[in-house]
């Protein structure tokens, strides 16, 4: 008797271990730094993915699930077949920005819910809680799944190896953003302008000299 309580301990104590490994603590904060923590399962292999929430009764205050979709880059479907409750879905970049969201979702419907883009990761939550929390699109999650999001100039150090070189992230972040020049290229269009004007001032004199020598030609002729 005390081997088959050993054995079902054992057990217990496993599926739980399991259990932990497959929760995660999610952050949602925005510009302004509000955060809201999140408890969340993560749903990664084929099954997991597959069966969601369904036909489950109820889901915790600030609890969720979150899909890996991270391989697959083709924009996800979800669906509410077998699944009881109401959800919101956030539907995030690479980054973890959130580009997309499907608030309350029907419970049992087969209507395919389908982001416009690829997505590396769905998080469903409670219906309402989108509005709750104040859950706007160009939040992030911040979570390990996702990794920062770092400039093209630190990219390219990262993949280059290269220094802080300056002139070389001032051509590299001029690339980036062409509306951005430096000092000297608006120096250079400016010039253009001032020869310009000078022109123009140089011949309206040029103008006033011609007309005064026509007067004195008229008042010779004239005189005559």
């Amino acid at each position: 008797m005390r081997r088959i309580l050993s054995a079902a301990t054992a057990v217990l104590l496993l599926c739980a271990c399991m259990d932990q490994e497959n929760q995660n603590e999610l952050k949602i904060t925005d510009n302004s730094d509000k955060t809201v923590v999140y408890n969340v399962e993560l749903a990664q292999t084929w099954d997991e993915m597959r069966t969601g929430l369904m036909n489950r009764d109820e889901l915790a205050q600030k609890s969720g699930m979150l899909f890996d979709f991270r391989d697959i880059n083709i924009p996800a479907s979800m669906w509410m077949k077998d699944t009881k409750i109401g959800l919101d879905m956030l539907f995030m970049d690479k980054d973890g920005s959130i580009y997309w969201i499907y608030e309350n979702a029907e419970p049992q419907s087969t209507y395919l819910i389908t982001a416009p883009l690829p997505s590396a990761a769905v998080l469903e939550i409670n219906a309402g809680d989108v509005k709750k929390y104040d859950i706007k699109i160009g939040d992030r999650v911040i979570h390990p799944w996702f990794r920062e999001k770092i400039s093209l100039w630190q990219r390219i150090k990262n993949l280059f190896n290269f220094g802080d070189d300056e002139e070389t992230k001032k051509e590299v972040l001029q690339e980036e953003n062409p509306s951005t020049q430096s000092e000297d290229i608006k120096a250079d269009e400016s010039a253009p302008e001032k020869l310009t004007a000078e022109s123009l001032t140089e011949n309206n004199t040029d103008e006033s000299a011609t007309d005064e020598t026509i007067e004195a030609v008229s008042e010779d002729k004239t005189g005559e």
